[in-house]
């Protein structure tokens, strides 16, 4: 039950209605300026996108897709994984083997998502067997990411 709630509340903050099919009901995103940059320098993502789906409100279920843009790389990076709604926040489980869980809180705008051990990327040019990176603390533990419009997510749909 919370689950569902908990479903239905991050739907409705997002402005949407959370279907029993998958649909996406947020893009969160941030680009990080050269200040932000100067003042982490052990932070590698200079940007980040996030689009996060209802699989199935009434279970708490849904999955997340992930693109960033690496500090001195040209070339996307990309991650997945499916989520469970757990107390006031989404835990999420990438695809890639032996990464630990992601966890996403809403707070208003924000998405708040926690990455303290690490997230393995991969290049969306040769995929994930071939270049893959790290992400994770110290530079990159926490981010804050803002709502944007659903056009910004539509990097996942090329």
């Amino acid at each position: 039950m919370v689950r569902a709630m908990l479903a239905t509340a991050l739907a409705a903050s997002l402005g949407v209605s959370a279907p029993a099919s998958a649909a996406p009901v947020g893009c969160f995103g941030r680009s990080y300026d050269a200040r932000h940059l100067r003042s982490h320098p052990q932070q590698q993502v200079s940007r980040m996108w996030l689009r996060l789906e209802l699989a199935d409100a009434s279970k708490g279920e849904g999955r997340f897709a992930l693109a960033v843009t690496l500090r001195g790389k040209r070339q996307s990076w990309s991650a997945g994984g499916t989520c469970r709604a757990a107390a006031e926040a989404w835990t999420c489980q990438p695809d890639t083997d032996g990464d630990p869980p992601l966890v996403m809180a809403l707070a208003g705008p924000t998405l708040k998502l926690d990455n303290p051990r690490g997230l393995k990327v991969f290049d969306d040019v040769t995929g994930p067997d071939l270049n893959t990176a790290r992400i994770g603390a110290p530079g990159d533990g926490v981010f804050q990411l803002r709502q944007a419009p659903g056009r910004e997510c539509e990097v996942f749909d090329r």
